[in-house]
């Protein structure tokens, strides 16, 4: 049996707990969400509506990386990865032209194995560029 004034006392607390996280989260000095995409139109789509939500939440997304973009050196070898690239470039410029409020924009080129280990991480963040 639980008294009403014990879950009354809880949930009070519950509120208080959930009003600080969300005040934590909307103060852009102490944190920041940075979103992480791929080069497709359905995730510029999921991207937008993500940003759209943060936007009303008040939780500030200045910088987004967008991951697995296919290197030049790969589209220039095959027909098919340059038609990729190209669609990938297009998409790119969707997220620049359609997330207006990111002041960041990364793109990091795919990688031919799995990120695995310190070093392999260090190269694959050396790859990175602002855009």
């Amino acid at each position: 049996v639980v008294r009403t004034g014990r879950v009354a006392e809880e949930l009070i607390s519950l509120s208080k707990n959930i009003k600080r996280v969300a005040a934590l989260l909307s103060d852009a000095r102490e944190c920041e969400f940075i979103g992480v995409a791929i080069p497709e139109k359905m995730a510029l789509a999921e991207t937008v509506r993500l940003t759209e939500t943060l936007v009303r939440l008040k939780v500030p997304m200045r910088r987004l990386l967008v991951n697995n973009v296919l290197p030049e050196t790969a589209a220039a070898a095959c027909e098919f990865c340059a038609a990729r690239r190209r669609e990938q470039q297009r998409v790119i410029k969707s997220f620049r032209t359609q997330l207006g409020q990111v002041e960041q924009l990364f793109i990091a080129p795919q990688q031919p194995a799995e990120i695995r280990g310190a070093e392999r991480l260090r190269a694959h963040f050396a790859g990175w560029r602002e855009i």
